[in-house]
């Protein structure tokens, strides 16, 4: 009779194992950064690429009138900051993109689970990059905005 209390006991302590752990783990990153990224909207009307310059490498393929989350915010210590977009034989080259962040003030941002962020941005058809509203809504410009590139190339 005791080992068979024993055995359910250890059966059922198993059972909520997955979910103490999902909990703990978001109990310990909640004290870490937030995650921060831009929600990128094309309305290039040709389908784009963003890439991130340094490391981590990404590339986010969008077809026109689509968006995607990236994170060109997201940098390592002693790579080259910034992001490209690419549409068709132009790219744009975005070196100096921490103005998105020294600018564009809390009401701006989407606010996710442990204390993620995200910018929504559309990328025009001169490769011009405006500030959307949280909801991906246009909206009046605030200072710094639109941005231009940094330097334009011909592929």
């Amino acid at each position: 009779m005791v080992a068979v209390a024993h055995l359910v006991l250890v059966r059922s302590m198993r059972a909520p194992f997955p979910a103490l752990a999902a909990f703990a783990a978001c109990v310990l990153l909640s004290g870490c950064s937030p995650l921060v990224d831009a929600e990128v909207h094309n309305a290039n009307g040709r389908p784009i690429v963003v890439t991130n310059l340094g490391q981590p490498a990404f590339h986010a393929s969008i077809p026109p009138g689509g968006s995607a989350p990236v994170d060109i915010f997201v940098m390592r210590a002693g790579d080259p900051a910034g992001f490209s977009v690419t549409s068709g034989s132009r790219v744009w080259i975005y070196r100096t993109h921490s103005r998105f962040l020294a600018s564009v003030s809390r009401g701006y941002w989407q606010h996710g689970p442990l204390e993620s962020q995200r910018l929504h941005v559309s990328v025009d058809s001169r490769g011009r990059i405006y500030l959307l509203s949280p909801s991906g809504a246009p909206l009046s410009q605030p200072v710094g905005f639109p941005i231009h590139p940094d330097e334009q190339k011909k592929t």
